[in-house]
């Protein structure tokens, strides 16, 4: 029997860029600038496993991302400034 040939996955990183964003209708408050850059990395076997690695980071602002307005004061939700998570799939 030959040995299962195996699929490497290449690292997909991504830079997005959002903002700013208007928090009210008028356009007069508004969101600043914030970045996040993700990336995953997979590696796979032809008959059933898959592992997995993927992840964000935030390289300058964590907050303004989820910038919201409440009643006229502007909320925001912190993020975490580096994320990662992996994972083994097996195909029954």
């Amino acid at each position: 029997m030959a040995p299962a040939a195996r699929d490497a996955g290449f690292p997909t990183p991504d830079l997005t860029i959002h903002g700013p964003k208007d928090l009210n209708t008028l356009g007069t408050i508004r969101s600043k600038r914030d970045e996040r850059i993700t990336a995953s990395l997979a590696y796979t076997t032809r008959d059933r496993y898959r592992v997995w690695l993927g992840g964000f980071a935030y390289p300058g602002s964590r907050i303004d991302e989820a910038a919201f307005l409440f009643n006229q004061k502007v909320g925001v939700r912190a993020t975490p400034k580096v994320s990662a998570e992996a994972g083994i799939t097996v195909t029954f």
